[in-house]
């Protein structure tokens, strides 16, 4: 897909996404073990409560191992590695959701109830104001990032 090295700095310089954006990230690790499963939880409630998330997700035992690979997905966001390793897992992802018909709409409304879920307890959490919203900035930086990278794997995915 073209993805080397250098356009991938290239992409997180874009984003302003630093070391010191890995260094939050990796300190939310553990307030992020303690909430994954719960934000989770309201995640898929709200997926389900619209007829295209019951539609996609039908299957009992589908939809709990697709909990568990959205937690696991979701938990490599605070592991403060962003790697060649990183990037491909999510070029994988969206590949992947790209041949099971998953809508893109629905991946960005999941990214935002995330954002919003995952927001709530960052703030709740810090007790300083200004560290809640600078790592609050962070975590959104590399949701762009992914973003971008899945929206590529879309368009390469379909475009093959």
């Amino acid at each position: 897909m073209g993805l080397t090295d250098e356009v991938i700095v290239r992409r997180k310089n874009w984003l302003q996404f630093a070391s010191e954006d890995e260094e939050r990230l990796r300190d939310l690790d553990g307030l992020a073990q303690n909430y994954s499963d719960s934000v989770i939880e309201e995640l898929y409630e709200n997926i389900l409560a619209t007829p295209e998330g019951r539609a996609f997700f039908h299957s009992p035992e589908i939809l709990e191992k697709v909990k568990r690979m959205q937690n696991a997905y979701f938990r490599e966001l605070t592991l403060g590695e962003y790697d060649a390793e990183y990037v491909e897992k999510r070029l994988k992802v969206g590949i992947i959701h790209e041949r099971i018909g998953l809508d893109p709409r629905l991946y960005l409304a999941a990214y935002n109830f995330y954002m919003k879920a995952v927001g709530r307890r960052i703030v709740e959490a810090y007790k300083d104001l200004s560290k809640a919203m600078a790592t609050y900035e962070s975590l959104k930086k590399l949701i762009f990032l992914d973003i971008g990278l899945t929206s590529d794997a879309y368009l390469y995915a379909r475009e093959r």
